[in-house]
This record gives structure tokens, sequence and C-alpha cells, in this order.
């Protein structure tokens, strides 16, 4: 798995492979090499991107997800819980296209962060809507989508600004209850504690 040694858009990625027990190298790229020599290996001149076992390339962070996912056991069988997990996912890609805004050009903070906020709001109703007593968006168990949101909200978003972060979690309920079932997931603690 090939990303910047940054959380963003690919911790969603190593987190599915790290709950499901998937074996894969984690290869970080710095902001020189990326410039001089890893951008042209990217099949779409991003990142992140896979490089699977047969040597073929899968690149987009939501085809990279879904693959984890499906090697980690983590897409619902239910068809309609599988809609709403990835309904979640998608929800959250939206949030995605707001943070790439950080790095524009021309960046105006308080604009982004307003938008966050409004987006965060949207997506917090719906989510209430298919959120489990266990406090997960698809079902009574963690799925990748309830990984998405985890990793969007509690590890690149707070990148960017952390005071806005808190303030959306502290005002979105569905979205702070998943955030805190996934962290205290086993596997995800013990992926950050090493």
């Amino acid at each position: 798995l090939y990303y910047f040694d940054i959380a963003g858009r690919a911790e969603m990625i190593r987190l599915t492979f790290k709950v499901g027990d998937v074996p894969f190298e984690d290869v970080r790229i710095s902001n020189e090499k990326w410039g001089s020599e890893e951008k042209a290996k990217a099949p779409t001149g991003k990142v992140p991107y896979l490089i699977l076992e047969n040597g073929s390339i899968l690149s987009e962070s939501g085809a990279v997800l879904l693959y984890a996912a499906e090697r980690a056991g983590l897409i619902p069988n239910d068809p309609v819980q599988k809609g709403f997990a990835q309904q979640a996912v998608e929800l959250m890609s939206s949030v995605g296209l707001i943070f790439d805004r950080f790095f524009a050009p021309k960046v105006d903070v308080p604009d982004i962060c307003a938008a966050l906020k409004a987006r965060c709001e949207v997506i917090d109703k719906i989510l209430a809507k298919t959120l489990s007593p266990e406090g997960y968006v698809a079902g009574n168990k963690l799925t990748y989508a309830d990984i998405c949101i985890f990793a969007w909200m509690k590890k690149s978003l707070p990148f960017m600004n952390a005071q806005v972060t808190e303030e959306i979690l502290s005002s979105s309920p569905a979205l702070r209850r998943v955030c805190e079932v996934v962290e205290k997931h086993p596997k995800i603690q013990a992926y950050y504690s090493s």
C-alpha cells in the first residue's frame, strides 16, 4: 500500500487490513520522493494505490478500501446492511473532498472548516437512522464503514484542524459514537500502541 506518511486517505485501508489480520506492506512516501520519483509510478498520479499479489495495481482509495474490506471479512452479508455500509463510506468520501481543499494553492481555512461542519451535520443525521445499539452503522458488528468514519474523524481531519474536528464530534452523536466504539477495538488499540 503506497501513501504519504500521514493518515489521509490510506488510514481507513491500513486499519481495515489490520483489523482483518490481512498482511500488507505499508509503504510511506516522503514529500521529497513523491515529487522526484514516486509520482511517476502511481497509475493515476495519485495515492493511495495497492500492488496486489499478482503484480496488478489497484488505485483509487474507495476501490482499495473495498478490496481490503473483502479480504478482511468486514463487508456485511445482508444486502441492506451492505448498502448502509457503502452509504456511510460514500458520505465520508464527501468529507474527503472538503479535506482535499486544505492542499489547494490558496487555502481558506475558515471556509473549509465551515464546510466540514455543515457536511458532518448532514452525515450525522443520516447515520443516526442506521446506527445500531452497539454503535455500528451497518448491523451489529464492526464493518469497513465504521473504520472509514473513525479514520476520517479521529485521524485525518485532526491532522488539519483538531479543534474543529472536536467541535464536530461534540455536536454529532452518531459520528462520535462510531468513533468511540472503533477506538476501543483491541486491534485498533494495538495498531496505535505499536
